[in-house]
C-alpha cells in the first residue's frame, strides 16, 4: 500500500510528497531481516530504495540521496546505481569546494582558496575510487566509462583516463559526448 501511494504521486510528478511513503517502505522492510535475507525481497527492496533516492534528488534533498545509496550499499555492495550515485554526490561535493576555493582566491584569501581546493581534489578522489569501483564491475556503460574517464583526467590520472575513455570510445563511438557529464 505505501508504494503505491508513492507511484501515485509520481504519476502526478510530486516526486516530494513521495517520498514518506517510499521512505516509511524502505525502512520497515530494511530493519526485517527474514526479507533482506532473501534475494529476490532483498532487489526489491533495493529498487524502491533506488526510487527513494530518485525523488530526494528531484526534491533537491542531495544529502538524503547520498544515505539511501549509502544504505544500499551496505546491502549490495556492488549496485552500480548506488555507487554511481554516491560519486556523484561526491562529484556535486567537489564542484562547490572548487568553486569556494576560486571565490576565496578571488578575494585574496590564499590560505583557505588552498583549503578548499584540497577538499575539491578528496571528493573528486573520492568520486574517482567509486566510478573506478562501478567501471570494474560493469566496463559495458558508455557513459559511466566517460564519467570515469573525466574524473581520472580532472585528477591528472592519464593512464586511468585513458583507459575509460578508450572504452567509452569503443562503446560508443559516434554518440560520446563528455559534455552531458556537466
Amino acid at each position: 500500500m505505501l508504494t503505491s501511494i508513492a507511484y501515485d504521486y509520481i504519476q502526478d510528478n510530486d516526486y516530494c510528497a513521495s517520498i514518506p511513503w517510499f521512505k516509511e517502505y524502505v525502512d520497515s522492510m530494511t530493519s526485517m531481516s527474514q526479507v533482506m535475507e532473501d534475494p529476490k525481497n532483498r532487489a526489491a527492496v533495493i529498487g524502491t530504495a533506488q526510487n527513494l533516492a530518485i525523488c530526494y534528488n528531484n526534491c533537491k534533498e542531495y544529502d538524503s540521496a547520498y544515505s539511501v545509496f549509502r544504505r544500499i550499499l551496505s546491502f549490495d555492495p556492488q549496485d552500480v546505481d548506488a555507487l554511481t550515485g554516491v560519486a556523484r554526490f561526491q562529484q556535486q561535493s567537489g564542484r562547490k569546494a572548487g568553486d569556494s576555493a576560486r571565490a576565496m582566491r578571488d578575494a585574496g584569501n590564499e590560505a583557505a582558496s588552498k583549503e578548499l581546493q584540497g577538499i575539491r581534489d578528496q571528493r573528486f578522489d573520492s568520486a574517482r575510487v567509486v566510478l573506478q569501483q562501478a567501471f570494474t564491475l560493469r566496463n559495458d556503460k558508455c557513459d559511466l566509462a566517460a564519467e570515469y574517464g573525466l574524473m581520472a583526467a580532472i585528477l591528472q590520472r592519464y593512464d586511468e583516463a585513458k583507459a575509460a575513455f578508450s572504452r567509452a570510445a569503443e562503446l560508443c563511438p559516434t554518440t560520446l559526448s563528455i559534455g552531458f557529464l556537466w
